[in-house]
């Protein structure tokens, strides 16, 4: 059975339950029977129940005999659920007295009297035997009425008039039950009207056959009329398909009747046929145009046929003007519909995206009431829109001024006011420069476009002065876009709708547009902004080669073509170009590690088939170009100007550039079709208030301090990596964006080759060998220290390279410490030999904070065991193989003796170096770079958020999209937690990872899918496409899917991204992969839950759980905040998530409410076991199959799914989890020990515990 049928099954059964218990005194019956009836319409079920011989004996007999029903023992008095529920379907007349029954017997003989009631709950032909056997207490007078019709004398056929006769048959009818009116309209038509036409017919009385034919063409309209109202009771009994087939028929045959169109739209849009009850609809407004009722109805219709998922983009707008004129009218007719109507244009006017006329609705309803809560949502959520955040989340204080508990209003603060703490994007409406080019008079004409209050406005552009530069005079136009047309040609049609649409369209990374006018007539629309930049660079002649100019680059702007799709896109390799441009500012010179890091990549990008060209800036060697141990090679200007025109002749598909250039190549890019992948290698660009501010070095590792500019850069770049999770974690710490990495890392060594390399290492060395060797001798990186610590170990030979300082000032600092023992080596290309001869390596880094340190890597290739610092990136490197040491010589020199004089100690260092050296493997760096370069293409963004239970949800989701679109993702969280960013990035599927900022709002994406767990906010994207999931569906915890499987099913229809049921199951949690402990004793606890009203998901028996699994020899440890510690349990609360997240991973088992925790332990595939209460399992709980839950099974449970209940939830007063009884709890953990192989004995007895994996507990 599918997750989907297991969901409609349980459904069905509750309203089963439910009978079953009001009618038979019994909460079950076998599962067959069971199925059967939860398909059963709820009258047919209950005339079912008390034709049964069960019912008659158990309830019918007892009644009549006074004795004690078996509902009595189950409770005492009716359930005031089972009782709201019969009341609602019986419908007595006696309806107040039903729901203040005290007994079930005064409950069961009032229904079971009542006129309405009674036909209902009872079949026909069992009703008079169950009224006889009550007769001893309903009376022997009340028992004859129900079954003896009252007897009515017939008048003589002789004297019998056609109103005498009516009036009989008339009250003859008043003392039939209303169950047998169809019988006897059967009847009365066949036997006594048929049987006359048929006897006029044999006796050729055509004259009174068509006189016949005229009278029932006179009463024609009345059956009509009684059809219409019978089709209305249909709808009303919420047997919409009977209503739909049955008034659709008569509308079809009364197509002049207004109400029959009316009632026959209203019956087929709650049978969900919309595009039918639109078109009766509209037949019935063009009958009464100035019905309000019926231009009301159709607008609500017609707003629910377009936000339906089938329906395309052009349809969809017009049935929400549609949707508007409707409302409007309505209004015009009936005033007193303003604020509801109204509230319907405003909504329609934001699914529209026309935000301004939105909010000038919403400005009406707020006039009308204004402290009307769902006005304000709505313009808050226009202004978010808007990219208004300050005054979208005023407004939400404002709501929760009116109304304290607003969810929406607190989720809005919650998550989204962190849209705030960059500048906002506050840019207005656009206009338009349209010009004619005069190039014999080397100079234009023309007009400036804009919109103001809607009106479209043109103001012409003044005389250009004989001394302006021509060129000069296009980039002070005082317009966002210019249309430049060659002389001659007819003006464009333009209209302020058509402005909009360009507004809207013409995205910020855009430069060029493709767009028809008004009448259809092609244009070509530039950015005035990129036109300025392709002056500056010197790319443009003058005004008559503009055209020409502006086509030879057109192929390499960001282009939005909007008669069709986007043109350009960020694939590597679009249209061809293959060239990759790798920058640093000293390119192919191996100055340092990143150029040495560039050389890496040149070889990864060239296996994957592009032609890479490493670009430099340095001063020195501007205009040089060549190529260089293979590699092609070019020095250009370190300016914006200089890279743009480089950019445009060489056309590469990609640029690759590392910190310290990062500002410029963003400018040079801007507008261009070509992504930039950037590099946080060293903190110059991104650390420090302003630029060249390098008190960072000193302790930003501790206290950074961010540079906003660098926002720019993570805004423009198609991706931000970091060189290591150090660096990962400063970024994310500073920017609140989770990059991803790629290591710096050297190459493999080749062992082949190790005797060659000994004779250069003699011929470059000579017997020096078994030395501790610094790579740099600058101060910096640890010189001073070396020196202090070489005092101290005179006999211990030391060797610093002088590869970034004077050799002679280092010799100098050697002569004055008085350290015979360190000789100091020049710069060298080998340093592999230096690594060979060596016996530990130094790297002192205390002053010069390193973000990776390839020399640690470097190192362990050849095996060498590494000194380290207590600073940066050295310790992630040295944590597992190496040492690292406080800025303290003793220590150091106390560290190289125990290295020089224990054999055992150092091979133990050499071990562990190898085996780190395998971790960070040279193909590792190779597979980044192809995940990032993949995530290239067609970009997409999807957003979550925001409860870590939320997120996880979306992870199958997320993995899915990745392996079948063959592309990593980014991801954009609305967290609820903070550092909760690293929960889903999994290196294998998620690129980068940004909470919810500016940043992430001012990206170029090809598409973004905004899921249900990220809020209803429509922030603005700068994205070609945004699909939010709600449009498709809403997810209720009621609903047919499970919150994991809605997700796919989501992807898969927004997306068109199809899911097998083993994706169900692909959770992951970062790239955490968990393996079962060695001992498996210790269980995890998880007691805990959210505050507010989530605190009724605590289950109160973890005290004694705890103290049994201890004295069967479990270690139980507490999880979860410091205040959520189980008593007498180790305490591994507090912490952050990640902290958390290595505390669990030592569980052998967990057991958890409905929490974060229990999501996570479920995602990492920990053996667990979840309590359920007020929420609901089927869509909420672990589907691993390595977890389990216990839920409780009551007509109540779970409140979160009930609407009658929900005031129950909302308050914290929902008591389902402590009827979770201990005992069954027990059994079931100690069951799910054993399933899981984890089961120990106590005291030396063992007790057999069947298996299960989940299990309902009845209430």
């Amino acid at each position: 059975m599918t997750v989907v049928e297991n969901e409609r099954e349980h459904a069905g059964t509750d309203m089963v339950h439910a009978a079953f218990a009001l009618l038979l005194g019994r909460s079950a019956s076998p599962a067959a029977t069971v199925a059967e009836m939860a398909r059963m319409s709820p009258v047919a079920l209950l005339q079912r129940l008390t034709s049964s011989k069960e019912f008659f004996q158990n309830v019918v007999l007892r009644l009549a005999g006074s004795e004690a029903l078996p509902h009595e023992r189950r409770q005492a008095s009716p359930q005031s659920p089972l009782v709201d529920w019969i009341v609602d379907l019986a419908k007595p007349e006696a309806a107040a007295a039903a729901r203040a029954a005290r007994t079930w017997r005064d409950l069961l003989l009032l229904l079971l009297r009542d006129p309405a009631a009674g036909p209902t709950i009872l079949s026909p032909a069992h009703r008079p035997e169950i009224l006889r056997a009550l007769e001893p207490v309903l009376g022997p007078e009340r028992a004859m009425q129900e079954n003896k019709p009252a007897a009515t004398l017939l008048p003589d056929p002789a004297y019998a008039t056609p109103a005498v006769a009516a009036e009989v048959l008339g009250q003859l009818l008043q003392t039939l039950p209303a169950a047998e009116l169809g019988e006897f309209w059967t009847k009365l038509e066949e036997n006594i009207l048929g049987k006359r036409v048929r006897q006029l017919f044999r006796e050729k009385q055509w004259a009174d056959l068509n006189a016949l034919h005229k009278a029932g063409e006179a009463a024609r309209k009345k059956r009509a009329e009684i059809q219409t109202m019978i089709g209305r009771s249909h709808i009303y009994a919420g047997e919409y398909d009977t209503a739909a087939r049955l008034l659709s028929s008569l509308a079809t045959e009364f197509e002049s009747d207004a109400t029959i169109q009316f009632y026959s739209s209203v019956a087929l849009a709650r049978n969900n046929e919309l595009e039918k009850s639109v078109g009766f609809g509209r037949r019935a407004i063009a009958l009464r145009p100035k019905n309000d009722q019926f231009l009301a109805d159709q607008s609500a219709v017609l707003r629910q046929l377009a936000r339906q998922k089938t329906t395309d983009q052009a349809s969809r707008t017009a049935l929400l003007e549609e949707s508007i004129d409707a409302c409007r009218m309505a209004i015009q007719v009936n005033p007193n519909r303003a604020e509801n109507l109204g509230f319907r244009i405003a909504r329609n006017f934001f699914d529209l995206r026309r935000f301004p006329e939105a909010l000038a609705a919403t400005d009406k309803l707020l006039k009308l009431k204004p402290d009307g809560v769902p006005s304000l949502m709505l313009r808050s959520d226009i202004l978010l829109a808007l990219n208004r955040p300050a005054d979208a989340l005023a407004i939400a204080r404002r709501v929760l001024e009116i109304e304290p508990g607003h969810q929406g209003a607190q989720y809005q603060l919650r998550s989204l006011r962190t849209l705030i703490d960059d500048d906002e994007d506050r840019t207005g409406g656009e206009s338009l420069a349209l010009l004619t080019i005069l190039p014999q008079a080397d100079t234009v004409t023309g007009s400036i476009f804009s919109v103001v209050d809607g009106q479209l406005l043109e103001t012409a552009l003044p005389e250009t002065p004989p001394a302006v530069d021509s060129l000069q005079l296009l980039s002070s136009l005082p317009a966002e876009w210019v249309i430049p047309l060659p002389a001659g040609r007819a003006p464009p049609v333009i209209s302020a709708a058509w402005m909009a649409k360009l507004h809207e369209n013409g995205l910020r990374w855009s430069g060029r547009v493709l767009m028809a006018d008004e009448a259809g007539a092609p244009l070509e629309i530039w950015r005035r902004d990129l036109i300025t930049l392709l002056i500056e660079s010197g790319l443009l002649r003058g005004l008559a080669e503009l055209p020409g100019d502006l086509a030879e680059h057109a192929a390499m702007v960001a282009t939005i073509d909007l008669s069709g799709s986007l043109v350009s896109s960020h694939a590597p390799g679009w249209r061809g170009r293959r060239t990759v441009v790798l920058m640093s500012k000293h390119g192919v010179v191996k100055f340092g590690g990143g150029e040495q890091f560039l050389d890496s990549m040149a070889e990864h990008y060239a296996e994957m088939g592009f032609d890479p060209v490493i670009v430099g800036t340095r001063a020195d060697m501007v205009g040089q170009s060549g190529v260089e141990n293979g590699r092609a090679f070019h020095f250009v200007e370190e300016t914006a100007a200089a890279m743009r025109q480089f950019f445009l002749e060489v056309k590469p598909a990609i640029v690759h550039v590392l910190s310290g250039l990062g500002y410029q190549v963003a400018d040079a890019l801007e507008y261009l079709d070509v992504p930039f992948v950037y590099g946080v290698h060293f903190w110059r660009d991104c650390l420090g208030l302003i630029e060249g501010d390098n008190q960072f070095f000193l302790n930003f590792d501790r206290d950074p301090v961010p540079r906003p500019a660098f926002r720019r850069i993570l805004q423009r770049a198609a991706t931000v990596y970091s060189n290591s999770s150090y660096t990962q974690a400063v970024l994310e710490e500073a920017f609140h964006a989770r990059t991803p990495i790629i290591y710096s890392l050297p190459r493999d060594v080749d062992p082949s080759v190790q005797a060659e390399r000994e004779r250069e290492a003699q011929d470059l060395l000579g017997d020096r060998r078994d030395f501790v060797l610094l790579v740099n001798a600058k101060g910096e990186k640890g010189f001073d220290l070396l020196l202090a610590t070489a005092r101290l170990c005179p006999d211990i030979p030391f060797v610093a390279i002088s590869s970034q300082s004077d050799q002679s000032e280092a010799e100098a600092a050697v002569a004055d410490a008085g350290a015979g023992n360190v000789a100091i080596l020049p710069r060298t290309d080998r340093i592999d030999l230096l690594y060979s001869r060596s016996k530990v390596v130094a790297v002192p880094s205390y002053h010069f904070v390193e973000t990776f340190s390839r020399v640690c890597i470097e190192a362990q290739r050849f095996g060498r065991p590494v000194l380290g610092s207590d600073r940066g990136n050295v310790p992630y490197l040295l944590q597992e193989s190496g040492v690292v040491l406080p800025e303290n010589a003793d220590r150091w020199a106390a560290e190289l003796r125990r290295i020089y004089d224990d054999p055992s100690y150092y091979r133990g260092l050499v071990t562990r170096a190898e085996q780190n050296s395998s971790r960070y493997s040279y193909d590792r760096q190779r597979r980044s770079l192809h995940g990032i370069i993949s995530s290239l293409g067609d970009q997409i963004l999807i957003g979550i958020g925001s409860g870590i239970g939320n997120m996880l949800h979306v992870a199958p989701m997320v993995r899915n999209i990745a392996r079948r679109l063959g592309r990593k993702v980014d991801l954009v969280v609305a967290e609820d937690h903070k550092s909760s960013l690293f929960l889903l990035q999994n290196s294998d599927y998620v690129n980068a990872a940004f909470s919810l900022r500016q940043t992430v709002l001012r990206k170029r994406y090809d598409q973004v899918f905004i899921t249900h767990s990220f809020g209803s906010a429509r922030v603005p994207f700068l994205a070609r496409r945004t699909q939010y999931s709600r449009d498709w569906m809403m997810f209720e915890p009621g609903g047919p899917f499970h919150e994991t499987v809605f997700n796919l099913e989501a992807a898969k229809a927004l997306l068109g991204v199809p899911y097998d049921d083993e994706d169900v199951t692909g959770y992951f949690v970062a790239d955490y992969t968990y393996q079962k402990p060695l001992n498996g004793r210790r269980i995890g606890i998880h007691g805990g839950s959210k505050d507010g009203f989530w605190r009724s998901k605590r289950w109160p028996g973890y005290v004694d759980l705890a103290r049994e699994l201890q004295q069967h020899g479990y270690e139980v440890a507490s999880f979860g905040v410091e205040t959520e510690r189980v008593p007498e349990t180790l305490d591994l609360t507090g912490g952050t998530i990640s902290e958390m997240i290595e505390g669990m991973m030592t569980c052998s088992y967990f057991i958890s409410n409905d929490s974060g925790l229990m999501n996570i332990a479920n995602a990492l595939g920990i053996p667990l076991t979840a309590l359920f209460g007020p929420t609901n399992p089927r869509t909420r709980g672990p589907l691993r199959p390595t977890s389990s839950w216990l839920g409780l099974t009551k007509d109540c449970s779970p409140c979160e799914i009930r609407p009658s209940h929900m005031k129950t939830f909302l308050s914290s007063e929902c008591s389902c989890i402590q009827e979770l009884d201990y005992r069954t709890v027990r059994d079931h953990v100690f069951a799910e020990l054993r399933r899981h192989d984890l089961l120990l004995e106590a005291g030396g007895e063992g007790k057999v515990w069947p298996a299960m994996t989940f299990h309902d507990v009845q209430g």
